[in-house]
């Protein structure tokens, strides 16, 4: 028959294992705690900024948002003014660079201007050809307001003195304003 005396002998623990376990129980029961904690803390902080924010949105709707309207439409006349300062195209300028760039020895008899194509013809006369041929030449070393320059006629007349008229090119910015105001200043 069999014996069923056999006794089964348990071996002892070690108290390491017993010592991880509780360690390893604590530190899960700590991290699940902590992560409550912040979990907490950070849905009433999402709940803070909500209420900042519609503070802030019913401050914008009061007296805010009255300053604001002004503020944008002082902006928007401002801007539509440099608009048009920018455009405007100030026709003395030419006047005062021709005037500056004329030889003694030329007469300029009449003036004709083409604002949309920035064209201008003068009539003049001049003391003899060599004269008129200087004075081209002054007009083409002035590349910075001159686009072009040409002759389109010149005949000399029964006083021996030669009568021309000159087609010029000009640039746009000879127009600005801006330019107007720094030959102002850098004559005075």
């Amino acid at each position: 028959m069999t014996n069923l005396n056999h006794f089964y002998k348990i071996e002892k623990k070690s108290p390491k294992i017993d010592y991880f376990f509780y360690l390893a129980s604590i530190l899960l029961a700590a991290t699940v705690l902590s992560y409550l904690i912040f979990n907490f803390k950070v849905q009433l902080q999402n709940k803070l900024i909500q209420d900042i924010e519609k503070k802030s949105l019913s401050l914008g709707a009061g007296e805010g948002q009255v300053y604001n309207k002004k503020v944008l439409d002082y902006k928007k006349k401002i801007d539509d003014f440099a608009i048009i300062i920018n455009n405007h195209k100030i026709t003395s300028n030419i006047f005062s660079f021709i005037e500056e760039n004329t030889m003694s020895d030329i007469w300029f008899s009449s003036f004709n201007m083409q604002g949309t194509t920035n064209e201008m013809k003068l009539s003049g006369e001049a003391k003899d050809m060599e004269t008129l041929s200087r004075q081209v030449e002054i007009f083409e070393k002035k590349q910075d307001h001159i686009k072009k320059i040409g002759i389109l006629d010149s005949q000399i007349n029964s006083s021996g003195k030669v009568v021309f008229i000159i087609d010029i090119t000009l640039d746009p910015k000879i127009f600005n304003y801006q330019e107007s105001i720094s030959e102002y200043e850098n004559n005075t």
